[in-house]
């Protein structure tokens, strides 16, 4: 006989396993755990619900015959499901990864960080996104950049030129003859 980490058998570890798992092939009760599809491959641990105690807005619209309202763990997210279908396909997929709800959780949670990560990166103000924008919008949005950049300068040329005294602009330099200079001597 095995032990966990925790210092229990392993065998009663799988007793209890075995009991829960009979019990859903049976009629489930309010609180109960169980496994629900969630995506094309994801599953994720649920509680049967009372629809009592949920508002409409948070329930799915319909209820199809023989299913039941359950709470996905850490959302407050509803589903319909049906217990007895969730519970074979569930077994299957528990045996594929020697009987570890832990490897099944874990790989949900790994799913679930991708789908995270890639959702954000659409979502964020400066990703740029394979395919999605065309030559056009790029450039445009550079042009627009541009535009911005051009009114931001004038505004603070402005600003700057307000905020200093007025001074003569300087004239171009030319050539004096030499009548000119005499009448420049001749002024100061």
């Amino acid at each position: 006989m095995s032990r966990s980490a925790s210092g229990e058998s392993n065998d009663g570890k799988e007793d209890r396993e075995e009991a829960a798992a009979d019990k859903l092939g049976g009629k489930v009760t309010l609180g109960d755990l169980i496994w629900v599809k969630v995506g094309k491959d994801t599953w994720w641990p649920a509680q049967v619900v009372d629809e009592n105690t949920v508002t409409e807005s948070n329930k799915p619209k319909n209820r199809p015959a023989g299913k039941v309202l359950v709470r996905l763990y850490g959302s407050y997210q509803h589903l319909y499901v049906d217990p007895i279908k969730c519970h074979s396909q569930f077994k299957i997929v528990l045996e594929q990864n020697n009987g570890s709800h832990r490897d099944i959780f874990d790989k949900a949670l790994d799913q679930e960080k991708i789908r995270s990560v890639k959702s954000s990166k659409s979502k964020s103000p400066g990703s740029k996104s394979k395919g999605n924008s065309s030559k056009k919008e790029k450039v445009s949005k550079k042009a627009k950049l541009d535009k911005e950049r051009e009114k931001a300068k004038r505004k603070n040329q402005t600003k700057d030129a307000s905020e200093s005294p007025k001074m003569r602009t300087p004239k171009k330099n030319k050539i004096l003859n030499n009548d000119e200079v005499g009448n420049m001597q001749s002024d100061v």
